[in-house]
């Protein structure tokens, strides 16, 4: 499990969880990316790309993983006071990803119906070039991958 960041990290790219969701605040995939963007947006910060999952629970419950890549670094802070005070959504920003492409397979693994922004790139099944070199600039020795709003299988 991925383990939450420092305030005062920077960031591009994040993978945002929304655990044991509350189905009368965030009832869809549509409805938390909304939301997620909506305070990133308030926030003054740039969001390039984005996909959002939803992952069932056996017991019969729901969380949401969001993987969003920004214009440049920046801290979640905000935004995640910003969920908290206008949604009462408590959500957990961590990163153990090199870059977007590995934080997009975790949270594409589970869900056939993800959520993508606009104009996603396609990434289909290649690990890109730089994932290597993100590793290296990182010191990450391993690779995990285990507005309008659009479908479209990846």
């Amino acid at each position: 499990m991925a383990s939450e960041l420092g305030a005062r990290q920077v960031r591009m790219v994040y993978l945002i969880t929304y655990s044991q969701a509350d189905s009368n605040v965030c009832g869809s995939r549509e409805d938390f990316a909304s939301k997620v963007l909506s305070a990133f947006r308030s926030s003054g910060i740039k969001v390039m790309h984005w996909v959002c999952s939803r992952e069932n629970h056996q017991d019969g419950g729901h969380h949401y993983h969001m993987s969003v890549k920004l214009d440049q670094g920046r801290r979640w802070l905000r935004v995640k006071q910003t969920l908290e005070a206008e949604h009462n959504i408590t959500v957990n920003f961590s990163s153990t990803h090199v870059n977007y492409y590995t934080a997009y397979k975790y949270v594409v693994k589970e869900d056939d119906n993800a959520l993508y922004s606009p104009g996603h790139p396609d990434l289909g099944d290649c690990s890109p070039k730089s994932t290597a070199a993100s590793r290296k600039r990182t010191g990450s020795s391993t690779l995990q991958t285990s507005t309008k709003i659009k479908r479209r299988k990846g």
